[in-house]
């Protein structure tokens, strides 16, 4: 009886390390997997703002720094953007199934032409254009939407954007309305709302841009919607 009592205390403290033992492995164990997960963490990137932070501190209008494409021969003096070519901004979208209002302002030469583009790709196609031209002698501007490859021209509908002028213009996007594509524009200098129309279409990225063509650009900026639905 005393050997089998001895042979019980002696399995019994075996039995007390193995567990102690397997304890301490289990506890390293998801300590080092702790760290890995955090050590993962810790090295996210982020492609856009790494983008974003590479480009020239002076490189940016309204705030908002932009990159020039390639082929593009365009000009930053004093707050002004001019020339023939195409930006993408540094700073798009969060996600495409949202709305904003983008403001820019502007001045178009004779036979000029300005676009502005949402919710596109990274080189800007496959969204909605907002187009600006100034016809070689006209007098005016023409205001126009590029939807897929249908162009619609709302110059007719519009208050007289003086071609000689320089403009202001707000526009909201809402990339939110089920299958179609809610958009207006304002120009405060003429009145409240100028234009509203529902598009079929959605924007399928969260890149945003505007192309130069002998055109001027003033202004920029990115906000919330204004028109809210409300």
């Amino acid at each position: 009886m005393q050997i089998q009592s001895l042979c019980s205390r002696i399995d019994q403290a075996r039995f007390g390390r193995a567990q102690r033992m397997l304890k301490s492995m289990s506890l390293v164990a998801l300590v080092l997997l702790l760290g890995v997960k955090l050590s993962g963490c810790g090295s996210s990137r982020n492609p856009d703002r790494e983008a974003a932070e590479a480009l020239p501190e002076d490189q940016k209008l309204g705030g908002f720094k932009f990159e020039i494409l390639p082929g593009s021969q365009l000009s930053l003096r004093a707050g002004k953007l001019e020339g023939d070519g195409q930006i993408r901004v540094a700073s798009p979208m969060i996600k495409v199934n949202s709305g904003h209002n983008f403001y820019f302002k502007f001045k178009i030469e004779d036979g000029g032409e300005l676009r502005v583009q949402t919710f596109a790709r990274a080189d800007l196609s496959g969204g909605v254009e907002l187009i600006l031209r100034r016809p070689a002698g006209a007098e005016q501007i023409s205001v126009a939407l590029m939807v897929g490859t249908e162009e619609r021209d709302y110059t007719a509908l519009l208050p007289r954007f003086a071609a000689n002028d320089v403009h202001e213009l707000w526009w909201d996007v809402h990339n939110n309305d089920g299958d179609q594509m809610h958009t207006v524009l304002w120009n405060e200098a003429q009145g409240d709302e100028l234009l509203e129309d529902l598009v079929p279409m959605q924007g399928v990225g969260v890149q945003w841009g505007v192309r130069l063509r002998s055109a001027s650009l003033l202004g920029l900026d990115r906000q919330e919607v204004r028109d809210r639905h409300e």
